[in-house]
């Protein structure tokens, strides 16, 4: 591996990865308690967004370490010892893409795990999507993109592809198809673009199912007349599509085709989507609690 390759991996998965939990987080800034020297209070300080390190807990350290910087120190070895480690058994936390826009024949899928990357966790949680809630639903899924190997939240689709996101990533891999969840025997099946608005539904008590429900995830509008025939297994079929302007044709061609289809979509009014609802709702929430300064 070459340094600048190695200065891409982020340096809170990396910490995950040697067991080291931060004690809080303030903004971008993780702390942790030191894994170069022992102290109770945490001095070691990641900045995420620039994924740099500082340990106030050294003499002279300095604010723009770099993970190279902090492996030859933790390990105490070269940097070439180093960069042997990180090729010998250290799956790649990176979310740098070389571009964004790409095909999807070029996305090759190289793992499905668990979802306990703090970064993916964490960029659902500031869309107000908990983190068990997301680990109920969605996958880690480690895949090789232009010589690279990244990683993102994947959810699954019916034929085995998968949806993929990251702060700065949003792809498919193939077979592309859309996703079912729950039997056909239901009376109401709950329709929604993208998984993202499927588990912000999850997430809001006064649309949350009281039984067990029955969901079609489109992962994309094109895939509603390929969903057709599945969706009109139900007698109702409650549609949470988008409010562009994709969105809105789907749901008035729905509408115009049956009169089961019901569009639910008027909820969140005045919102691009269901998750962009969430949240809003969540942030106001947090406003309200915030004690008034008399």
């Amino acid at each position: 591996m070459r340094i600048k390759e190695a200065k891409e991996i982020d340096l809170v998965d990396y910490l995950a990865h040697l067991q080291y939990q931060p004690q809080k987080i303030v903004g971008h800034n993780y702390w942790y308690l030191s894994p170069l020297h022992d102290e109770q209070t945490a001095s070691f300080k990641i900045n995420r967004k620039l994924n740099r390190w500082r340990d106030y807990g050294l003499v002279n350290s300095i604010d723009r370490g770099n993970l190279v910087d902090f492996g030859i120190t933790y390990f105490n070895c070269s940097v070439a010892d180093f960069l042997a480690k990180l090729d010998n058994g250290l799956v790649l936390h990176r979310d740098i893409l070389p571009a964004i826009k790409t095909k999807d024949h070029q996305i090759a899928i190289v793992a499905e795990r668990p979802l306990t990357s703090h970064v993916l966790l964490d960029y659902l949680q500031r869309r107000g999507i908990s983190a068990a809630l997301a680990k109920a639903w969605c996958k880690e899924v480690h895949y090789q993109l232009k010589g690279g190997t990244y990683y993102a939240i994947g959810f699954k689709n019916n034929s085995g592809g998968y949806e993929l996101r990251n702060e700065r990533f949003q792809q498919s891999s193939s077979p592309k198809d859309y996703t079912t969840i729950g039997p056909a025997t239901n009376s109401t099946v709950h329709v929604f673009e993208g998984f993202t608005d499927f588990l912000s539904y999850l997430s809001l008590p006064n649309f949350r199912a009281l039984e067990p429900a029955s969901y079609v995830i489109l992962n994309t509008v094109k895939f509603f007349e390929k969903a057709r025939p599945h969706l009109e297994q139900f007698q109702n079929i409650r549609l949470y599509l988008d409010h562009d302007e994709t969105g809105r044709k789907c749901t008035q061609y729905a509408l115009s085709q049956s009169n089961r289809y019901k569009d639910e979509s008027q909820f969140y009014t005045g919102h691009k989507d269901l998750n962009d609802y969430l949240v809003k709702r969540k942030q106001n929430q947090k406003q309200q609690l915030k004690p008034r300064i008399s």
